[in-house]
């Protein structure tokens, strides 16, 4: 393993347990946190979510010469693909209700600030429902641009219930 990503899943549509269960399988994840219950973030008149990260290998996902920035953003479109097929209209609401969405939080050693891959996630540190898996399965983690993962600057969707394994 050389490039671990962290990916985070979410859904609150349709059959999200097994639609973030069939994400992760198709990730081949290295390491995945439990299933977590959270309150929507931003736009709150909408179904709870159900959340979950994941950590994968970007060389075995996308593997081969193209540089990291390069093989992230395929990862990018691999994961844009899986939304679309599980159901995920282009014409949601910012922040609305979707059946599956799937983000790259951080890629270790890759800082971007390209419209279409910005790297860490810029919003990965305000939100409970990303920091609560992902210090769970990489306790004490430090991001690309150097930050500490801390739920103390969470502001939005927090956490109500662990649900088990994902």
């Amino acid at each position: 393993m050389s490039e671990p990503v962290l990916v985070a899943l979410g859904s609150n549509l349709g059959e999200s347990a097994a639609l973030l269960h069939q994400a992760a399988v198709a990730l081949h994840p290295l390491k995945a946190s439990s299933v977590y219950c959270s309150e929507p973030a931003y736009l709150i008149e909408q179904p709870s979510f159900l959340n979950a990260v994941v950590q994968v290998d970007l060389d075995r996902l996308e593997p081969g010469p193209a540089s990291l920035f390069q093989r992230a953003r395929f990862l990018l479109h691999r994961l844009q693909a899986m939304e679309v097929a599980a159901g995920r209209a282009s014409a949601h609401p910012k922040n609305g209700a979707r059946c599956l969405d799937l983000d790259i939080l951080d890629v270790p050693g890759l800082c971007s600030k390209d419209p279409e891959l910005r790297l860490p996630h810029p919003l990965l540190l305000e939100r409970d429902f990303v920091v609560t898996p992902l210090l769970e399965i990489c306790p004490a983690y430090i991001l690309a641009d150097g930050r500490p993962v801390s739920p103390e600057g969470v502001k939005y969707g927090r956490v109500t219930a662990k649900l088990g394994a994902l």
